[in-house]
């Protein structure tokens, strides 16, 4: 499947049609659940040079992944040059396996490498494809909870996409930010960041190069913010909207986390949410949404002793705390007692 990858990058080089690039893109999540230790080297050794600068941090990482039952290694003669698009895509697939692997320490450390490594191109068709490396390299930071430590390199590389005009990685690396702000409650350096970015005003249409998944992500944190800043209508409309746009069949831990966020919101409103809400096709979803069933019953009939073994149940409270909506809960005592 990597070979098929690989073509379709070098077909997008060639015509200029990057909607290939996102196929290959595609395919890394049927990639991922194959790939291992043999597989990586040998792909390693079929198409990375030994002159790239990353190439030794790329086969230390490689070599502390968990040994195959089998490690058949391929005769092959040793690549020279390799397209950077195909480069990107193959480094970015390092990380994803160390993170398949749990091994999140080098995957951090590989990935800050990658990241320094990839800065010095400057082409249209490796947009989608560094978006993802950045979102890679933000995630396996957030596994060591250090995010902290690559704000501003992420601050670096958003002013830089602002410069290039790369819509692809300006709405990743913003969403990233964002995130990186909610991990440690700086809701207004939030407010301050997202005042002076418009790259998802036009979000949507057909002159537009941002991803739907993207702009979805951007409504979702912004109807958060929102709703802690007690602008409770543009939340429940930023919320309802994300979860309207967003993919239906997939996606269940988005949907999750923005039904319940959109949940407390209506109910700090005044108003109930609706019975089907609760009643998703998705099991999972269904059994996440059973503690904001009980809380929706709890404050629809004005109970507050019910309420309160709610809020303070172990259980349920850890969930709350989990989906970072405590302190949401806690102001629905309020609308209890009115």
């Amino acid at each position: 499947m990597f070979d098929s990858s690989v073509s379709y990058i070098s077909r997008a080089v060639e015509t200029g049609q990057s909607r290939l690039i996102q196929r290959a893109i595609r395919q890394t999540t049927s990639l991922r659940h194959d790939i291992d230790r043999t597989h990586l080297s040998n792909i390693i050794n079929r198409y990375l040079p030994t002159t790239c600068a990353v190439y030794s941090v790329v086969n230390d990482s490689i070599n502390k992944m968990p040994l195959c039952d089998t490690l058949v290694v391929e005769s092959t003669t040793i690549p020279t040059t390799i397209l950077p698009e195909v480069e990107v895509y193959l480094l970015h697939l390092v990380i994803v396996a160390l993170l398949s692997a749990k091994l999140y320490e080098d995957a951090a450390y590989a990935s800050s490498m990658i990241v320094e490594h990839i800065k010095q191109y400057n082409k249209r068709t490796l947009d989608c494809l560094t978006a993802k490396v950045y979102y890679y390299f933000s995630l396996s930071h957030e596994k060591i909870k250090k995010l902290e430590n690559i704000r501003s390199v992420i601050m670096t590389a958003y002013q830089t996409a602002c410069y290039h005009n790369d819509a692809m990685c300006q709405s990743t690396l913003l969403n990233l930010l964002i995130h990186n702000y909610f991990e440690y409650n700086l809701i207004e350096q939030i407010q301050i960041l997202t005042e002076k970015t418009n790259i998802f005003s036009n979000a949507g249409s057909e002159s537009s190069f941002v991803s739907h998944n993207q702009y979805c992500r951007y409504a979702y944190y912004i109807g958060r913010a929102n709703a802690i800043q007690l602008e409770y209508s543009s939340s429940y409309a930023l919320l309802s909207m994300a979860l309207r746009k967003s993919p239906q069949e997939v996606a269940f831990g988005f949907t999750t986390q923005t039904t319940k966020l959109i949940i407390l919101v209506q109910l700090l409103m005044g108003g109930i949410p609706e019975r089907s809400i609760f009643n998703h096709t998705n099991m999972e979803v269904r059994t996440a949404l059973i503690p904001y069933l009980y809380l929706t019953q709890a404050v629809r009939t004005g109970n507050i002793q019910q309420f309160q073994h709610i809020a303070n149940h172990t259980i349920y409270k850890l969930v709350f705390k989990t989906d970072k909506n405590m302190s949401l809960v806690q102001r629905l005592g309020h609308n209890v007692l009115k």
